[in-house]
């Protein structure tokens, strides 16, 4: 089996006397997509934010391709990698927020360039080649002179998807991308997550919507309380839990 491309090893993080997350472990391998589920406030957020340093994490290691995230080990003490390595660690680990960040001033097409050409130094014929490739590929490639305030909810989630893409991540993290959305709109979101995981993109994806975690995941987390109290393959988890939390929480996202 290859080594896991993502490494969390007992991982706490405490805002002030709340503690959000409580010795995490997991292990995320390349080309697997893993869905992470839960009910609001039991740390999935917090910890996607962890994996690239987002939040800086109390307890534990995290490790992403065999590297420490967010830390140099001096003697016998762990200080802050204030170094180049984060925004390396951060093009190679993409993520999709909740909202879409978009910046309002620039089209499409050139919120797609910006990191490539900022970030990665690339040169602007060749970001604008792939940027309109990216657009092409999440169905916006008419849309790449367009302002993201001419663009719908939808629309603009699938052009921070590109934007991302763009940086040439070998891992994505998606933060509940659809929680913003009006319900027509879901559908084109999850459909171009959907491809990326048939390409073989790893995915690391909070969400609430389980009908897309039972057909796309390769195993589902299940959090509570800042927890992993269950992991499973989707026909498994979903099926037949092991966990009462579980099992309450999945009749009740299946109910409503």
């Amino acid at each position: 089996m290859a080594e896991p491309i993502i490494k969390v090893r007992n991982v706490g993080k405490a805002f002030g006397a709340l503690r959000v997350l409580k010795n995490v472990s997991l292990d995320v391998y390349p080309g697997e997509v893993v869905c992470i589920i839960g009910p609001s406030g039991s740390g999935k957020t917090t910890l996607l934010r962890c994996l690239n340093f987002l939040e800086e994490y109390d307890e534990g290691d995290i490790f992403f391709e065999g590297k420490l995230v967010g830390y140099l080990i001096k003697g016998n003490r762990r200080v802050k990698d204030t170094g180049n390595s984060l925004g390396q660690l951060r093009a190679q680990l993409g993520m999709v927020f909740q909202r879409f960040y978009l910046w309002p001033h620039k089209t499409t097409i050139e919120n797609v360039i910006e990191g490539p050409i900022i970030v990665a130094g690339r040169d602007r014929v060749s970001a604008l080649e792939c940027g309109f490739d990216l657009l092409e590929k999440v169905g916006l490639r008419d849309k790449a002179e367009v302002y993201p305030s001419k663009l719908s909810g939808g629309q603009m989630q699938r052009a921070a998807i590109a934007r991302a893409l763009a940086m040439k991540p070998k891992a994505m993290l998606f933060d509940e991308p659809t929680s913003a959305l009006d319900p027509e709109l879901v559908g084109e979101v999850l459909e171009v997550m959907k491809a990326l995981a048939r390409e073989g993109m790893t995915m690391v994806v909070v969400t609430h919507e389980i009908a897309f975690a039972r057909e796309v995941a390769d195993r589902i987390v299940m959090m509570d309380c800042g927890e992993i109290i269950e992991v499973g393959a989707p026909t498994s988890l979903l099926r037949s839990p092991s966990h009462e939390r579980t099992r309450t929480f999945i009749s009740k996202v299946l109910s409503s």
